[in-house]
């Protein structure tokens, strides 16, 4: 078991500045014991259904098409493994057997069970103390892990920018490359082994993933990366080989995936040539405007006011004056209620509503031949 009271190593402070032999030793043995411990939790058996709903709550990745739930659960990164045995412990109420419960209870050096009087399954009393000793002994080593990958990281970090500079040559897509090859780098912390340098291992996560982002920039439509990354290695291999201009016909799996890479990396076709708008039009041009009102629709408007101004000279000028303004027919177009009206007027609200109510009596009285008249 490691020894928690031995403090790590500080972080380095400086960009770039390297690691020792003994001091990077260290750092990957306390992640490498804490990703088995979390492993092999994530393989409990009566957890299994607590998994799939926690992975459902947390929105983690997921099993599907072509991975299996086991998988998909062993390449989440350390802290999604984390944050789903922290949920499935705070959650966890059923009867766990001894054998897993003793395993638990040494592995994490919580000191909770007395292995001498304990029966096939824990009691629930048994549990709730070896709970509660383990989310204390967990949220510790994932402090300390945690430490551990931050000294990592800012140890290695300035590999990124060395990576990203060899191979990225848009000044709009660093940015984004940067953050792939950090990303890159975090996942190389979490998969990282017992032999070999680390620094060898993060430079060839970091190129793969920032190669592959910028592969996916160069194509217009979106394809599955590693396709794309076999087809790239088809397309070299073949231009090496024999050169760009190469037929269609009788050719092998890799000539074809290098032939479909370069029909891809293919020269752009304008969307205003590829419509078939016409001479001299754009797309944009012939594509109806929602919010331009229709040469037909404005007829119509002009024509019912047109027979408004009509019908409201059948009112006396009060009528008048009181409707434009309950309706918004006067010059500022604003729709007033009763109350507004009575001020400005200067009358009594409840004269304000006769005169409405008065004004469309003898509006209906003048359109109801006509509303007969269509209706017949």
């Amino acid at each position: 078991m490691l020894e928690f009271s031995k403090p790590l190593i500080n972080r380095p402070s400086e960009k770039g500045a390297s690691l020792s032999e003994g001091d990077e030793e260290v750092i990957r043995q306390v992640i490498i014991a804490y990703r088995a411990k979390l492993v092999w939790m994530l393989k409990i058996p009566e957890w299994s259904h607590l998994f799939e709903e926690g992975v459902s709550v947390l929105n983690l990745p997921c099993a599907r098409r072509g991975i299996s739930a086991a998988a998909a659960l062993d390449s989440l990164l350390i802290e999604q493994k984390f944050d789903l045995l922290l949920w499935v412990l705070q959650h966890a109420n059923c009867r766990l057997s001894s054998r897993t419960g003793e395993r638990l209870d040494r592995m994490f050096g919580v000191d909770r069970l007395n292995c001498l009087r304990l029966d096939v399954v824990l009691t629930m009393r048994e549990w709730a103390e070896l709970k509660e000793g383990l989310l204390s002994r967990l949220r510790k080593e994932h402090k300390r892990y945690k430490h551990a990958q931050n000294v990592l990281y800012y140890s290695y970090r300035y590999l990124v920018e060395k990576v990203v500079g060899q191979f990225c040559f848009d000044v709009n897509n660093s940015a984004d490359a940067i953050q792939e090859g950090s990303i890159a780098l975090i996942r190389a912390i979490d998969k990282i082994g017992d032999e070999g340098r680390f620094l060898a291992y993060a430079i060839a996560w970091i190129k793969r993933y920032v190669r592959n982002y910028l592969l996916a920039q160069k194509l217009p439509v979106y394809a599955p990366i590693n396709a794309l990354s076999d087809a790239l290695i088809s397309y070299v291999q073949l231009v090496q080989d024999e050169g760009e201009s190469t037929e269609c016909e009788g050719i092998g799996v890799n000539k074809r995936k290098a032939l479909l890479l370069d029909y891809l990396r293919g020269p752009n076709v304008s969307f205003d040539e590829a419509s078939g708008a016409g001479e001299g039009l754009l797309v944009a041009e012939t594509i109806c405007d929602d919010d331009v009102e229709a040469p037909i629709d404005r007829v119509s408007r002009a024509d019912i006011c047109a027979m408004i101004g009509r019908l409201m000279e059948s009112l006396t000028e009060k009528q008048q004056e009181v409707l434009r303004m309950r309706f918004g027919f006067d010059e500022q177009g604003v729709v007033r209620s009763l109350t507004d009206i009575a001020e400005v007027v200067g009358i009594s609200h409840q004269q304000v509503s006769m005169r409405e109510k008065r004004a469309l009596q003898k509006l209906g009285g003048i359109l109801s031949p006509m509303l007969l008249e269509l209706d017949g």
